[in-house]
């Protein structure tokens, strides 16, 4: 079948689909053996592939000629979730800036992917340079929640790591694990050769430092290599960690079987663990993760202040990571101006533990709202106390757009909030939510528990009773606010006052959550509830001994994957590993007597006599101030540190603090000076309606899409140039709306697999360029994606998706494919060849895309404009198709059907669309 004349399109297909990535120089050259056979092989069969693409961090270090430490960070859940986590960015920070060491990045695999690894016996690789997990010297976890336990085996299997600590020799990594799940270690001590308790910083630093030693006597990689004086060995190593503060090494803890049989460390012979402090945070700016993928949590998010005071007894982190410590304001402006010029977010969130108490907010709201209103970016705070929302944050908040307010009472009456030592009255919680409607909010976010120590029917009815008053309150203010409300079981945690409390049973659990949750509903407010199965199983984990590590492997080996993900959970898997492991769950969630062992006992976030003094303070209804606003309450955090809390609890963000003049980079990015003035905004965001606005008109950008990037949808290339366009300063038109958007219009979607020679997009920009707009973008879109050339557009040009009705496409088998098929490949070009001489433009097709029950018949001879066999080395077709409309099919489709009864994956083939035309009166002609 002949084509129509499409010859002044650049063609370059045979060396586009033919080329391998680049790896990193300072490893190996080229795709390694593992990235090349995902690449072709595994990708284009799972769902999500660019998950997997690479690319991820900017910042991170790279190794010596001469070689060094390799340094895994590990994250036990997906991309999505690891990517938004900022503790990870902190410490992939810390590494960046070591010498000799080289920093990577993990996530657990989604299960699809995780079977083509174990199917194709294929390891589980490193994010940024397909690195096996088995090739690296450290691989450091980050626990975040107990339900990322099994996940955590998973990895290490699927790494070639051994699973037990014990099995290990000096040919294999050492394996640590930090985070707040470190503050109860015991679950995973028999996977984990060393623990990091406290902050990251100090306790990393000690790891590396100690572990360049170890791996000059055993060779990088288990490589031979000349030992030197200093060098340890494996065992010499571990009694090297465990030396130092904050790192808890469990096998040089003996095992105590007390009588109940809980496992115990045997602390006589050892002094406790103390959780590692650093006397400053902020001395290293994190770096930036910039996945390919919307994640999670898809904003710039910025530390403020670490640690909290308010003392709430059931807040593991609230005690774990005393003191507070504030980030300095200039220092904050800093890292906001460079993370913006880099990553082009629409969102920053301030983050804390409670952002309101960060002493330098008056300074910094106003800076923020002069320097990135104007671009659309939309500043948040994270849930707060509703005590912390205050008229004066209020009017520093008013001037920023409001999505939605989160205010976390959690007990339903004043007595039970004087038993958490929330120390709130109804009024109070009230007031704070008809003040945030009153100023705009029209979505309060509301928060609650049930079971919490001492609570009575009485507290749980409270609590729908509790929002139907604010409900009402609020909406005689805004008739437009709702709410939704958010109802989780209560679980005890360990290195709290209520770490001796019993949990409540599931069938409780779940008759509170219902009631509450129903009655909520009938006041016309949205009502969730957290899976009664998670809380209990993350009530077992969180509090367990050492002997609940066979349950985790058990739990594993049945398929326990993505616990924290609602459509993989499965409590029955976990029930039967702590049946088959001999445990009874209720050991781990009934009350433990005051005064008996716990598993943790080694292990002190601050001193176990100021928990215990708070638990009984807690009985009685009898609160604790917070300490920073006067006596310090001696929690014993500081003991051993050679730090006051006058140095560092109680120093504000803001003594001497020189003014803030921005970056001077000279792309829009900088920020105004610090300003201390109180003064009401006077002003609200408002919507921007149509109306003549200023313009320097309509730009037409080309652009190509190749190599890995071919596993991005069109969404995420929708997401990667809109963030290009923001962070390059260019002058980019806004939407109209109070969510205002770049000005960005995109050709026909390229299908997620497809590479691309010849796409299009079109920018309205609000002024004239003052400089080349592919060299501002070309440094902030990710790898395999690159603008070509760009013009401005006549005014009337039609847009892009009404305009554009043909396009080219080679389609590629790729040899594995062939293969397949059972065919030489002379066979299968020759039934090519005799399939487009026998093309019937009559021949119907049925479609059915991934994910939709409706399937389409069309026929072939309405798309198909040309088709040929691909001219070269490669075994492939060429064809000329039109777009949109109901009947439109896709080239892997029409390759499918013309083949007839010759079956493979369609996934496997690599499809490039050299270009797109618009259909004209005289022909076609490209858009450019």
């Amino acid at each position: 079948m002949n084509r129509p004349d499409v010859t002044s399109a650049p063609r370059r297909a045979g060396r586009a689909l033919s080329a391998g990535r680049s790896g990193d120089g300072n490893w190996k050259q080229g795709m390694t053996d593992c990235s090349r056979e995902i690449e072709e092989l595994v990708l284009p069969l799972v769902k999500k592939p660019g998950r997997y693409v690479g690319d991820l961090a900017v910042g991170c270090s790279s190794l010596p000629a001469g070689g060094g430490l390799r340094v895994l960070l590990a994250f036990p859940d997906t991309c999505e979730i690891g990517a938004s986590n900022l503790g990870l960015r902190i410490l992939a920070s810390v590494l960046s800036k070591m010498d000799g060491v080289l920093v990577d990045l993990c996530f657990a695999p989604w299960p699809d992917f995780e079977d083509q690894l174990r199917g194709r016996a294929i390891p589980l690789c490193s994010a940024c340079r397909s690195i096996p997990l088995n090739g690296f010297d450290v691989v450091g976890f980050s626990l975040q929640y107990e339900l990322q336990y099994a996940n955590v085996v998973n990895m290490l299997e699927l790494g070639g790591i051994p699973l037990a600590s014990s099995q290990r020799g000096e040919s294999h990594p050492l394996v640590v694990a930090g985070g707040s799940c470190a503050f109860n270690p015991e679950p995973l001590s028999d996977f984990i050769d060393c623990f990091a308790v406290g902050d990251g910083e100090e306790t990393l630093t000690a790891i590396c430092s100690e572990a360049a030693l170890w791996r000059k006597k055993v060779g990088s990689g288990a490589a031979a290599r000349p030992q030197t004086a200093d060098a340890v060995s494996r065992k010499e190593l571990l009694e090297r960690l465990s030396a130092h503060r904050g790192l808890y090494v469990p096998s040089l803890y003996p095992v105590t079987e007390l009588e109940d049989g809980t496992n115990v460390r045997d602390v006589s012979r050892n002094p406790p663990v103390r959780s590692a402090v650093t006397r400053t945070i902020g001395a290293v700016e994190p770096v930036l993760f910039l996945p390919r993928i919307e994640v999670a949590h898809d904003r710039l998010n910025v530390e403020v202040m670490r640690g909290c005071t308010h003392g709430c007894r059931f807040c593991m982190a609230g005690y774990s990571y005393r003191p507070v410590r504030e980030k300095r304001v200039d220092s904050v402006l800093s890292e906001v101006t460079r993370a913006f010029a880099a990553s082009g977010h629409d969102e920053l969130s301030l983050v804390s533990l409670s952002t309101p108490d960060y002493s330098g907010l008056p300074a910094l709201l106003p800076v923020l709202d002069r320097a990135l209103s104007s671009r659309g970016v939309e500043v948040t705070l994270p849930s707060m106390r509703p005590d912390t929302f205050t008229p004066d944050l209020v009017r520093r908040l008013d001037r920023f757009k409001k999505s939605g307010l989160t205010l976390a009472p959690e007990a339903g009456t004043g007595r039970l909030r004087d038993v958490v030592n929330k120390g709130m009255e109804d009024e109070e919680i009230v007031q704070a939510i008809v003040l945030a409607a009153r100023f705009g909010w029209n979505l309060i976010k509301l928060y609650f528990m049930v079971g919490l120590p001492t609570e009575t029917e009485e507290d749980v009815e409270a609590i729908p009773a509790l929002v139907e008053r604010a409900l009402r309150a609020a909406r005689s203010v805004n008739p437009r606010v709702s709410f939704n409300v958010s109802v989780a079981a209560f679980t005890p945690k360990p290195q709290t006052p209520f770490q001796w409390e019993p949990q409540l049973p599931m069938s409780e659990m779940d008759l509170r959550l219902r009631l509450v949750a129903k009655r909520i509903r009938r006041l016309g407010a949205k009502a969730r509830w957290r899976d009664p199965g998670v809380s209990h199983l993350e009530g077992i984990l969180s509090r367990a001994d050492r002997r609940a590590g066979a349950a985790i492997l058990s739990a594993f080996r049945n398929g326990a994957r993505l616990d924290a993900w609602s459509d993989f959970f499965r409590l029955q898997v976990w029930q039967d590993a702590f049946q088959a492991a001999g445990l009874n769950a209720e050991e781990y969630t009934g009350p433990r007597p005051v005064g008996s062992r716990l598993p943790w006992d080694h292990v002190w976030a601050v001193d176990p006599a100021f928990l215990l003094q708070e638990r009984e303070k807690a009985l009685n209804g009898v609160l604790t101030q917070d300490c920073r606003l006067g006596t310090c309450c001696f929690c014993g955090v500081l003991d051993g540190t050679g730090m006051s809390p006058s140095e560092v609890c109680l120093t504000g963000a803001v003594e001497e603090t020189e003014p803030f003049r921005g970056s001077g980079s000279g792309n829009g990015a900088g920020l105004a000076p610090v300003t201390s003035s109180l003064e009401p905004s006077g002003r609200r965001p408002q919507p921007v309606h149509g109306g003549a606005r200023t313009t320097g008109g309509k730009y037409r950008l080309q652009y190509e899409k190749e190599g890995s990037s071919r596993f991005l949808s069109h969404l995420d290339m929708v997401r990667a140039f809109t963030r290009a366009m923001r962070a390059s300063g260019l002058p980019v038109a806004l939407s109209e709306g109070f969510t205002r958007r770049p000005r960005v219009s995109f050709g026909p979607p390229l299908p997620l697999g497809f590479t691309g020679r010849s796409e299009y997009l079109d920018v309205e920009l609000s002024s004239a360029p003052q400089t080349d707009l592919a060299e501002a973008l070309n440094r902030l879109l990710p790898s395999g994606v690159r603008l070509l050339e760009w013009k401005r557009l006549e005014p009337g040009t039609p847009s892009l998706s009404a305009s554009c009705t043909v396009a080219s496409y080679t389609v590629v088998f790729p040899g594995h494919l062939v293969a397949g098929t059972g065919m030489s490949a002379e066979e299968f070009r020759e039934k090519l060849g005799s399939a487009v001489r026998d093309f019937d433009p009559s021949a119907r097709v049925r479609v059915r895309r991934e994910g939709s029950a409706r399937e389409k018949e069309t026929a072939l001879g309405a798309v198909v404009q040309g088709l040929s066999v691909l001219e070269g080395r490669l075994t492939g077709l060429d064809m000329v198709l039109s777009l949109g409309g109901p009947g439109s099919l896709r080239p892997d489709d029409v390759a499918a059907a013309i083949l007839g009864d010759i079956r493979f994956e369609k996934k496997y083939l690599r499809v490039e669309r050299n270009a797109v035309y618009l259909r004209c009166p005289d022909g076609i002609k490209p858009p450019m």
